[in-house]
């Protein structure tokens, strides 16, 4: 579908990794409350690296000390705010880079150093050739004093140099890996043209700290707004059960901000499959135990590229998808030989209060396919909304910029078309089905449950030792 299951309308962003020679120095400034013995203060704020692109991935760290008990796991508040340094720009509050709670829980202690997991700075709004930064870290205690750090740095903007694609690894690469794929339209992926405008992505690569020789591995991919928390999250819990994860970013190479009209659900589809021929020529990654996981967007392509037909037309020639593991997906379209998907295990994982793709047609699809026989599972948690497992989120918040598919179903008929099944209007983002706003919301109980059964599954599926 062209702006997908969740179809956020968000950010336009571009480029990659930077040359080591881009890096500069970020400044730590001291908090206001330096210098009085015995006062909290946070010192040496800094953000690695600190020049970087639209969707690169961050980092940032900074030393604590005279915290009141409870150390960093008892403040009330944590904020990371990057100012455009230009005349008359307001503020931008980055609150994707913000800590979160789970990791400022490590921290209990009344002094210590703070390094935060890998964040992807996915901010809009900087000027297009740049601009330099003033950040600002604040941390609100629980008795309501606030005690702040700050740096500068840059925001290369279009100026770093583009990504590289390969079409092997034995070499054995990690970190961040250029890949050439294809952006078709709906059409173009249902009869499997091959004459779609070519785009070079990537996705980062990490491999487990422990385990010789071959390894398993999770493709994922994103939803609409792109690679974020909720994709580091798991590749940090993949880690720790020696799996190795590849996040694939489908938005950032091709000029989006995310997943939109102009990006089709069955493009994404096609990025994965060339992902898994890619990371299965990697000679730490056993080809055998790759596995895709996704959410929302990602999720529909998570369920969908499982389809026999579309493995047959687009994906890599020898090598599968061990299991497929999709959250919360989109189950609103009927394609021609829906039944008809691989043996291999499928996972769903659903919120039964998701109001902007419900859980129904999801569960009914999945009992279609174990009438068919199929190795399939869903899992629902009660209470839980859409992206239940993205840690960056509050708890459930109504969105009413976002468009809504959850009134919709859609059928593929012959020669790639897709229409409404109740009026048999072709596919449309102004038919009147799709409405406007959905709840989003980070479920913590949901999440530690899905978290363990997706370790659970792996650790069988893979042969895993626990």
């Amino acid at each position: 579908m062209g702006r997908g299951a969740s179809g956020a309308r968000a950010p336009r962003g571009v480029l990659a990794a930077l040359a080591a020679s881009c890096q500069i120095a970020l400044l730590g400034l001291p908090s206001p409350a330096a210098g009085q013995e015995g006062s909290p203060e946070v010192e040496n704020f800094r953000l690695t690296p600190s020049t970087f692109c639209y969707g690169d991935r961050v980092r940032y760290a900074f030393s604590y000390r005279n915290f009141p008990a409870g150390g960093l796991a008892a403040v009330k508040d944590a904020r990371v705010v990057a100012d455009w340094r230009r005349a008359g720009e307001r503020p931008t509050v980055m609150w994707r880079l913000a800590p979160r709670r789970d990791e400022l829980a490590l921290h209990p202690a009344r002094d210590g150093t703070f390094a935060s997991g890998v964040r992807y700075w996915r901010q809009e709004g900087a000027p297009a050739g740049g601009v330099d930064l003033r950040l600002s870290l604040t941390l609100t205690l629980g008795d309501g004093r606030e005690v702040a750090s700050s740096a500068t740095g840059r925001y290369a903007a279009r100026s770093c140099p583009p990504v590289t694609p390969l079409t092997m690894l034995t070499s054995g690469p990690t970190g961040r890996i250029g890949f050439e794929t294809a952006t078709p339209t709906t059409r173009q992926f249902l009869t499997g043209a091959k004459d779609a405008p070519r785009a070079v992505i990537w996705g980062d690569l990490g491999l487990p700290r422990s385990g010789a020789g071959r390894v398993p591995a999770v493709i994922l991919i994103h939803g609409s707004e792109g690679v974020g928390p909720r994709e580091v999250r798991w590749s940090e819990e993949l880690a720790e059960i020696g799996v190795a994860a590849f996040i694939v970013d489908s938005t950032t190479g091709r000029g989006l901000k995310n997943v939109t009209s102009d990006l089709s659900s069955g493009a994404m589809i096609v990025d994965v499959y060339r992902a898994l021929g890619l990371l299965a020529t990697h000679p730490r990654i056993d080809p055998s135990r790759i596995a895709l996981m996704g959410g929302s967007r990602g999720g529909v392509v998570s369920l969908f590229a499982s389809l026999t037909r579309f493995r047959r037309m687009h994906g890599p020639a020898g090598v599968e998808f061990a299991a497929y593991l999709p959250f919360y997906p989109g189950c609103v379209v009927d394609y021609i030989g829906g039944d008809q998907v691989s043996d291999r295990p499928i996972r769903i994982f659903h919120g039964q209060a998701d109001d902007w793709t419900p859980v129904g047609p999801c569960r009914e699809y999945a009992e279609r396919l174990r009438r068919a026989g199929k190795d399939v599972r869903i899992t629902e948690y009660p209470g839980a909304h859409h992206a239940f497992d993205d840690p960056s989120l509050p708890p459930a918040q109504f969105r009413p910029e976002v468009v809504n598919p959850s009134r919709c179903f859609f059928v593929e008929l012959p020669g790639g078309r897709v229409v409404n099944r109740a009026t048999g209007q072709p596919l449309d983002f102004d038919d009147p089905c799709f409405s406007d706003g959905a709840t989003t919301g980070y479920d913590p109980v949901a999440h530690r449950q899905a978290i363990r059964a997706v370790k659970e599954f792996l650790a069988a599926t893979f042969g895993l030792r626990r």
